[in-house]
Order: structure tokens, then C-alpha cells, then sequence
């Protein structure tokens, strides 16, 4: 008897819900589980089992005892409170070591209370990983015993953890550079017709490719990205303020992508099995979701893939009400790179599935980004801007946490007067660090507004805030039908509400 790895001493059980524990075992044993009184009972069928243990207040810490024909595991410091599920791709994955402030956290930070646990990245699941996986326990956040932590989700958590005061879990399971299609099942990638494109490529690229030939380009692409990490770790060396523009041309551009094949970490809908079913379904308050920068070139019906995520994830871990927080995409643009509006384009993506899909809620990030640097390093922003809104939304607690969102436009004569949803009383233009590369700002006035008469030719619109509304106009349009603001990859946004929040990127006819 067997139970899943991630059932490890240090670990943090969901508060006040029925909690799920699974493993696996010999047909017909008898598995017993406990854990401060709270018992449950079943039987091994089809090599696994899973019990259900009723309900249990915040506190610890406990020991669990799970009990088979012979065996016993008993599983120490065991606390109940919050968890929840962090996936994604690389602006998840970003560690607090390598994230803005991360050292001071790992130096300073003593939340006995704030653990994680690491899903291994592993392309198959072979001997290595499980021996791997059998090593593994949560962590808790003090001793500087979380730099592979997510920072997203260590800001997250430190932010839910003192609002709460209860203990906060993170499961992190993230992978840098995947597509949505990672994460899908395999049947429902090859459904959708929106994962038509991926399986073409993976299958084009595997159709004539031994295990061998795989095994030998990995090797030589690992040899390459060594070349590449030595060079920019002496670069980083020698100047620890080293802007991403100067790495590239010191230490050249960063070796990507890794060679495609059967055991990729990058192939469609691998991690789904070697990740994602590896946990599920480990009881969880909901999932934070921040994806999408792979799949920027192929925005179109992202969000019906998105939306299939969402009720697999659901599925999968059978609470079809669980919340799932998407964390929308920030600024980006490559250097010398003509702006191809993908990345708006997945933004709205992100918007219209948390708009139609229950339960579920958008982090705005419009407002942050680095130029020509994919992977910004202020993880505290977005970590403490999910826990806002999980705060109001989630846990009903009285903060203002959500963005200000587009409502609608009237026509006033050669203008538009739009009004906006969570402007908490007042609309306000902040400084932030993105640059001004589209040439629209006007200083201290709203930026970022275009309106077309036709919705293909647009132009700049100058704007002023009234109150809880912004007005806006360009004299070349005598009749404004349009509007759209941030609808670029990167570019100067400076509108927020009374609680500091960006307004979210829109395109909307009037």
C-alpha cells in the first residue's frame, strides 16, 4: 500500500471540506486513514484506492496514519487551512530566488505556516521520477527552505496568509515554455479543433524519429543551453544590473526551443499525465493559472481551449464550482519587432472565458512588463494583485481587489463617454515603469485609448477623466464607432481605480 507522493509530512490539508486521500495498493487490501479522530475506510480496486475524511477546522499540527495489510505510514506536521493549485508556464515557474526582492525573502521570511510542494517536471513516469517523487515532501516557508517556490505564489500566499491568518498550501505545478495543450488530456486536445495545429507538428516531428535521434538532440541542446547559462551567469556576474538587451548581445539570445519528441516536456498533453495526474485529486480551494505566452502566435479560439482546461481541472478533481484564477498576460515586445497584436489578442482570450465561465477570475496585468524581457521579475505585483482578488471573491472578505473593467460608450457628439465596472469611487492616473513606445501619451492624461470610425484604421484618442467616467476623442473622427484601449503587445497604459488597479485591455464596438 502506497499513497500518492504528495502526501508527505509537512503537508497542509484543505479547512472545513471533505478531504480526499489516494494511493495505490493490491486489489482487495484494506486501507484505513486517520487523522485527529477523523477516520476513513476502503478497499484497493484496480490497483488504487481513495478515501473521503469528513471535514476539519483550521489548526494542527496533527499526524496522519494510513493503514494497509502490513503497512503504515504515519505522516507528521500535518496542518489544515488553504490550498491551492499553481499552474502554468514560465512567469508562474519563475523562482523567488530569481525573482525582484527574493533574497531578502529568503533571508528574512519565517512563515512556519506558508508551505509548498514541488510537482516534478518529469516527461515520463519511469523508476527515476518515482524514486524521485517517493523523496519529496512539502516545505515550509522559513530558512530560506522555498527558492524553488514560485514567486508568484509565495507572494500570493504571504499575502493570503496575513489576511486569513490561517495556514496557506501551494501546489505548484508549472513548466516554462508549454502550451495550454500541455496541460489538456490527450483526448481532449485532439477534439478540439484548436489543437488540430499542435498535433500536426508533434506527430510531423515524432513520424520518423527514433528514441535515439531524440536522446542525441536533447544532449546537444543541453550542451548548448550549459554554453549559454555559463556565459550569462559571468555576465551577471560581473554586473548584477545587467538589462536583458545587454545579456542578449553579451551572451547571446537564450537556445530556444528544445528539440520535439515522444518524451518532450513540451510535447501536447504530456504533462497532463506525468504532472497534473500525478496530484489530482488533492483537495484544493481552486486553481491560479498563469498561461499563455506559448500560445501568443496562435491566438485564435484560444479560449475555447482555455475553457476546456477549466472544466477538465473541475473534472478531474470533481467539484465542478472549484474557483480557477486566470492571471492575464502583461506587456511584452521583442526589440526591433514590428507589434503583431497577438498578445492583445490572448488577453481578450483570457477575459471573454473568465467573463462566460462561473467561478472564475481575472488578474489584470496590463499595467506591468519589461520590455524585450519575456519574463519580468516584479512577481510581488501579480502575487499580491491574485490575492486581492481571491480575498473579495473566494473568501468574500471586505477589500476592493478587482480591476476596473470597460461597461460601455456613448456617443456624444464627436466623442465617446465610457463608464467602467469597480472604479471604486474614483479613476486615477498612476506612474509605472512600462515605456512609452507607441508615442500616445500625453503627460498626465489618460494613455492608451484608440478609437476608429471603421474598426480597422485606428488612431490615438485623446482623453480626460470625468469623475467616474473618461472621455474620449481624436478631431480627425467625426464619428467615433470604436474603442480600444492597451490593445497592444507592448505600449504606455496608465489608467487605474480608487484602489490602485489597472483598467483591463478592451476592444469594443460602440
Amino acid at each position: 500500500m502506497k499513497a500518492a507522493g504528495i502526501f508527505s509530512d509537512n503537508m497542509i490539508l484543505l479547512r472545513d471540506k471533505e478531504v480526499c486521500v489516494f494511493g495505490t495498493g493490491e486489489n482487495q487490501e484494506k486501507v484505513q486513514v486517520e487523522i485527529d479522530g477523523l477516520k476513513a475506510e476502503t478497499e484497493v480496486e484496480n490497483g488504487e484506492w481513495q478515501v473521503m475524511l469528513p471535514p476539519h477546522c483550521a489548526g494542527g499540527p496533527f499526524e496522519m496514519k494510513i493503514t494497509g495489510t502490513g503497512d503504515e505510514l504515519v505522516i507528521s506536521n500535518v496542518m489544515y487551512g488553504e490550498v491551492w493549485f499553481a499552474g502554468g508556464q514560465s512567469n508562474m515557474e519563475l523562482e523567488v530566488q530569481n525573482a525582484e526582492g527574493g533574497e531578502k525573502e529568503l533571508a528574512e521570511a519565517d512563515y512556519a505556516d506558508i508551505r509548498h510542494y514541488n510537482v516534478i517536471k518529469a516527461p515520463v513516469v519511469d523508476d527515476e521520477m518515482l524514486a524521485e517523487e517517493a523523496s519529496r515532501h512539502w516545505h515550509s516557508c522559513q530558512n530560506g527552505d522555498f527558492r524553488e517556490m514560485s514567486a508568484v505564489a509565495y507572494f500570493f500566499a504571504v499575502k493570503t496568509y496575513e489576511q486569513l491568518k490561517v495556514p496557506i498550501g501551494i501546489v505548484d505545478c508549472y513548466q516554462g515554455g508549454t502550451s495550454i495543450t500541455c496541460w489538456l488530456s490527450e483526448e481532449n486536445v485532439r477534439s478540439l479543433p484548436e489543437g488540430k495545429p499542435y498535433v500536426e507538428e508533434y506527430e510531423k516531428v515524432i513520424a520518423n524519429q527514433t528514441e535515439e535521434e531524440y536522446d542525441q538532440a536533447l544532449i546537444e541542446y543541453n550542451e548548448r543551453l550549459a554554453d549559454y547559462n555559463r556565459r550569462a551567469d559571468e555576465c551577471k556576474k560581473k554586473n548584477p544590473d545587467i538589462t536583458m538587451e545587454e545579456l542578449n548581445e553579451k551572451a547571446g539570445l537564450f537556445p530556444w526551443p528544445p528539440p520535439m519528441g515522444r518524451k518532450s516536456l513540451y510535447r501536447p498533453y504530456g504533462l497532463y499525465y506525468t504532472m497534473v495526474q500525478r496530484v489530482a485529486p488533492y483537495t484544493v480551494r481552486g486553481f491560479l493559472y498563469y498561461q499563455g505566452e506559448e500560445d501568443a502566435a496562435k491566438t485564435e479560439h484560444y479560449e475555447n481551449m482555455l475553457m476546456t482546461l477549466i472544466k477538465q481541472f473541475r473534472e478531474d478533481w470533481n467539484d465542478t464550482t472549484l474557483p480557477f484564477m486566470i492571471v492575464q498576460l502583461p506587456m511584452f515586445i521583442e526589440k526591433n519587432v514590428e507589434d503583431d497584436y497577438t498578445w492583445p489578442r490572448l488577453r481578450m482570450a483570457q477575459e471573454y472565458t473568465s467573463n462566460l465561465i462561473p467561478y472564475t477570475g481575472l488578474t489584470v496585468l496590463l499595467d506591468l512588463g519589461e520590455y524585450d524581457n519575456i519574463h519580468p521579475i516584479d512577481k510581488k505585483t501579480p502575487g499580491t494583485r491574485l490575492a486581492l482578488q481571491v480575498l473579495e471573491k473566494v473568501y468574500k472578505e471586505p477589500i476592493q481587489g478587482s480591476a476596473m473593467f470597460f461597461r460601455f460608450a456613448e456617443p456624444v457628439k464627436n466623442e465617446l463617454c465610457l463608464s467602467f465596472a469597480n472604479t471604486y469611487g474614483k479613476i486615477q492616473i498612476l506612474n509605472n515603469q512600462l515605456e512609452d513606445i507607441q508615442g500616445i501619451e500625453s503627460e498626465g492624461m489618460p494613455a492608451g485609448f484608440e478609437i476608429s470610425s471603421d474598426g480597422e484604421d485606428w488612431l490615438p484618442a485623446s482623453a480626460v477623466i470625468r469623475k467616474e467616467q473618461i472621455i474620449v476623442w481624436n478631431g480627425k473622427i467625426a464619428e467615433p464607432a470604436y474603442i480600444r484601449y492597451g490593445y497592444f503587445n507592448y505600449g504606455k497604459v496608465n489608467v487605474y481605480n480608487g484602489a490602485g488597479l489597472p483598467l483591463a485591455p478592451f476592444s469594443e464596438q460602440v
